[in-house]
């Protein structure tokens, strides 16, 4: 699992760096420190996020509050058997594959709403 330090992690802006698009080429799963609502505007692109897989609530958070919620997120992966988490990469493959097709053939959505 990739852990993305996205450039801008506070304030009212999304702006998706190669930072965010490498673990996606290389049909990685990732867990994004940045601004708050990242992960909703990369769905409104057209990604596909990890929220089947694990508790994606830090997305609703910035800053301080972000930062201690993706440590409690990788301590609790931390916690899961080798066995568990080679199942949860086999299964998320369809995501992975996904992301990796919508960047390969820009098919994704260009423009987003704002996130009340």
């Amino acid at each position: 699992i990739d852990i993305v330090a996205e450039t801008f992690t506070s304030g009212e802006c999304f702006f998706v760096t190669e930072k965010t698009v490498r673990p996606m080429l290389l049909k990685k799963p990732m867990i994004v420190m940045a601004s708050k609502n990242y992960l909703a505007y990369l769905r409104q692109l057209g990604f596909r996020t990890f929220a089947d897989f694990w508790d994606e609530d830090y997305d609703g958070y910035e800053g301080a509050d972000r930062y201690v919620r993706i440590l409690d997120l990788i301590d609790s992966l931390a916690q899961r058997s080798i066995k568990d988490l080679e199942k949860m990469y086999r299964d998320m493959q369809y995501t992975l594959d996904h992301n990796y097709n919508l960047l390969m053939t820009q098919q994704y959505n260009r423009r987003i709403r704002e996130i009340a």
